[in-house]
C-alpha cells in the first residue's frame, strides 16, 4: 500500500483530498498543528493523524520516513 503524507491535512483542502486518497487505496498520514481541530477528517483504519508543528524537524523527519517523493503542494508520496 502506498503511503501519502499531507502537511496541513486537517485544513479545507486536506479534508477534501484525504477521503479521496483513502478511497483510492492509499495509507494517509495527516501532519497538522490542529489549530482549528480535525472535525473534517474521516475515521479510517488507514488514516494516521499526527498533531505536531512542522517546525519540529525531528518529528517531521520521522513522519516523512518511507515517503520517497515530494509534491509541491505538501503531499508526500511513497
Amino acid at each position: 500500500m502506498k503511503r501519502v503524507l499531507i502537511t496541513g491535512g486537517a485544513g479545507y483542502v486536506g479534508c477534501m483530498v484525504v477521503p479521496k486518497l483513502l478511497e483510492a487505496g492509499y495509507a494517509v498520514v495527516v501532519y497538522d498543528l490542529m489549530l482549528f481541530g480535525s472535525h473534517g477528517l474521516p475515521t479510517h483504519p488507514h488514516l494516521r493523524v499526527i498533531e505536531a508543528d512542522i517546525r519540529d524537524t525531528a518529528r517531521f523527519s520521522s513522519a516523512v520516513e518511507g515517503c520517497a517523493q515530494r509534491d509541491p503542494f505538501g503531499v508526500y508520496l511513497e
